[in-house]
């Protein structure tokens, strides 16, 4: 307020609502800020990928909040003069609201028509990250044999079956004996008969 003069302005020298929300500097045009919002998107999600993705190298356990503020710092060192790096459309749209409220006043929404731009860039910059990390980095990870809980659950529906299960029992000859010799001399299964064998 001692810098404004009490005076809320969007635009100008001593313009104040940058301090909550972006927006589009001079040296810019619409459409140059919108595919910078793009381009700084699309790099977030594909860093945040390669960060999270256990089967590429990741980040070691616990650090991977760490390392994607790195990230963030970096995007908005080196291109964040642009426009202001929204890359999340939360991180704009409340804070522009609020300064709408807090006394800005509508000229918040109207400057360059500039308000839509980092809420509709990221998200269309998160999707074209995420596809390009899984176009020519995700599938180029060769992938770890799946382990099977339960191979016989598996296996039983799994499996075709080609033929019906029966159960047979082979039928024993009776062989006449003397008497005396009986005690000794046990069935046995015919030589003839077969044992029928489930196939898989």
């Amino acid at each position: 307020m001692e810098f404004t003069n009490g005076n809320l302005t969007v635009t100008g020298p001593i313009a104040t609502a940058n301090i909550f929300a972006t927006y589009l500097p001079d040296h810019m045009t619409l459409w140059r800020g919108f595919l910078d919002e793009v381009f700084l998107t699309g790099m977030l999600q594909l860093g945040i990928f390669a960060i999270t993705d256990k089967r590429n190298n990741s980040a070691l356990q616990g650090t991977e909040g760490v390392v994607i503020g790195i990230l963030v710092l970096i995007i908005g060192v080196s291109l964040g003069m642009n426009s202001g790096y929204a890359i999340n459309p939360s991180r704009d749209l409340p804070p522009r609201f609020f300064t709408f409220i807090a006394g800005w006043g509508t000229q918040v929404f109207r400057a360059k028509h500039w308000w839509w731009v980092p809420v509709v860039a990221p998200t269309l910059g998160a999707y074209l990250g995420g596809i390009i990390y899984s176009v020519f980095i995700g599938w180029t990870i060769p992938r770890e044999p799946q382990i099977m809980e339960n191979p016989t659950e598996y296996e039983d529906h799994q499996l075709p079956k080609t033929m019906p299960h029966h159960t047979t029992t082979p039928s024993l000859a009776s062989v006449p004996v003397p008497t005396s010799n009986k005690s000794s001399i046990r069935p046995v299964p015919p030589s003839n008969d077969s044992i029928r064998i489930q196939q898989f």
